[in-house]
């Protein structure tokens, strides 16, 4: 699922979430244009995405993050989860 944040027909903000829509949604992008941040309109997009009506129900919305775990500890994200163990297989090159 794609959420765009547009300001006068320009796309300013932009989330996607990849999901089965029955129990898994896997967060991959949430961006705000370098102009736009700061403003609250990335926390403002982050929220929304969880609210989406095809979105309900779920039994956990994962992501990874690089830059913005305290950001994404704010919106409810935690570490703390037991008995998962995150893996992933690279390709060659």
């Amino acid at each position: 699922m794609c959420f765009a944040l547009l300001a006068d027909e320009r796309l300013v903000g932009f989330g996607r979430a990849v999901t089965d829509l029955a129990t898994h949604a896997y967060w991959t992008d949430v961006v705000i244009a370098a102009e736009w941040r700061g403003k609250g309109y990335g926390e403002w997009l982050a929220r929304c995405m969880p609210d989406h009506p095809q979105l309900q129900g779920l039994r956990r919305v994962s992501l990874l993050t690089r830059d913005a775990e305290s950001f994404s500890r704010h919106l409810g994200f935690t570490g703390d989860v037991p008995g998962l163990v995150y893996l992933e297989r690279r390709g060659e090159g």
